[in-house]
C-alpha cells in the first residue's frame, strides 16, 4: 500500500463514518464493483438453479450458491483497495484475480468461518495483508480489538436489510397481480416461500435472494472495508504519515522551483555582464 498515491482522505473516523466512507468507494467504481459482482456470481446462480433442477435435493442444494457466494468478495475487495491507493485497475483486472483470491480466502470459503461474524473486517487481513497461520491469528486479533464489534454490527444491520428487501420483493411481485386472482394466484405466490421443497419454489426463492442481495452485497464489503481501513489509520497514524510525506513533497517542488529560479536568474545575469562580441563591436 503506498500512502503517497492515496486518492482519499485518511483519517480517524467515527465508526459508521468509516463504514459510510468504505461505501462512497463502492459508489465511485460502482459500474466497476457490479461487473465483477455478475460476473462471478450468474454462473454460481445458474449452477445453483441446475443442480436444483437435475438432483432431488432441491432443499439442499439451493443453499450452495450462498455458501459459494465470497468468491465474489474477494475480487471486489481486491478493485476497492486498489483504487484507493492509486492504482488504475479493472474490473477485468479484479476478476482475473478470482481464483486466486478465492484460494487465498479459502478460510472464509470452506471452513465454518464462513460465519464469521465479521467478516468484512476480517477478510481484509487475510487478502490485504497476505498473512495466514499464527500470524493471521495475531493481527486480526489485534483488529478485532478495535473493530470487531462494529464489524458484527455491520452484519447484523446487513442481514436485517436484506431480509427487508427479500420481503418487499415478495409483496411487490404480489401488488402485480390483479385483484381477482388474489385467492387464486395470489396464495399461490405466497405458498412458494414456505415449506415447499419443490424445484420451482427453490428456484424462485433462490433468484429473490440474489436480487436482494445484488443490491447490498458489494455495499457491505465495501462498508467492511471502511471499517478494516479506519482501524489501520488510527492504530499506525496512516493519517500523520500521510500529511508528512505531503510537506516533503510541497518542499522538495519549492526547493526544486528555487533551484530552476536562481539557475535562469544567473544565466541573465550572465548574459547582461558579459561584453560583446567582435561582430557587435564592429556594427557599433
Amino acid at each position: 500500500m503506498k500512502l503517497e498515491r492515496v486518492t482519499a482522505e485518511l483519517r480517524p473516523r467515527e465508526t459508521w463514518e468509516a463504514s459510510d466512507f468504505g461505501a462512497r468507494l463502492v459508489r465511485r467504481d460502482a459500474g466497476k464493483i457490479y461487473f465483477v459482482w455478475f460476473a462471478v456470481t450468474l454462473p454460481l446462480i445458474v449452477a445453483s438453479v441446475a443442480a436444483i433442477w437435475l438432483t432431488p435435493w432441491a432443499a439442499f442444494i439451493a443453499p450452495m450458491y450462498w455458501w459459494l457466494e465470497p468468491v465474489a468478495d474477494g475480487p471486489i475487495l481486491h478493485l476497492i483497495s486498489r483504487r484507493l491507493f492509486g492504482e488504475n485497475v479493472t474490473g477485468k483486472d479484479a476478476l482475473r484475480q478470482t481464483l486466486r483470491l478465492a484460494w487465498q480466502n479459502r478460510l472464509f470459503l470452506l471452513t465454518p468461518f464462513r460465519f464469521h461474524a465479521a467478516r468484512s473486517v476480517a477478510m481484509p487481513v487475510t487478502q490485504l495483508e497476505g498473512l495466514a497461520g499464527s500470524e493471521r491469528r495475531k493481527r486480526s486479533a489485534v483488529i478485532n480489538n478495535h473493530a470487531f464489534r462494529h464489524g458484527m454490527g455491520l452484519t447484523i444491520v446487513y442481514q436485517h436489510i436484506a431480509l427487508a428487501v427479500y420481503l418487499g420483493l415478495i409483496v411487490l411481485v404480489f401488488l402485480f397481480i390483479p385483484e381477482q386472482y388474489h385467492d387464486s394466484l395470489g396464495e399461490g405466490w405466497f405458498s412458494m416461500f414456505a415449506m415447499d421443497a419443490s424445484p420451482m419454489s427453490a428456484t424462485v426463492g433462490l433468484l429473490v435472494v440474489y436480487a436482494a442481495q445484488s443490491s447490498l452485497q458489494p455495499w457491505f464489503v465495501g462498508a467492511g472495508f471502511g471499517l478494516y481501513i479506519n482501524c489501520r489509520t488510527r492504530l499506525e497514524a496512516w493519517d500523520i504519515e500521510v500529511a508528512f510525506r505531503r510537506m516533503l513533497e510541497r518542499r522538495s517542488q519549492r526547493i526544486g522551483n528555487g533551484r530552476v529560479a536562481a539557475t535562469v536568474v544567473a544565466i541573465a545575469l550572465f548574459a547582461a555582464l558579459s561584453p560583446p562580441d567582435n561582430a557587435q563591436a564592429q556594427s557599433e
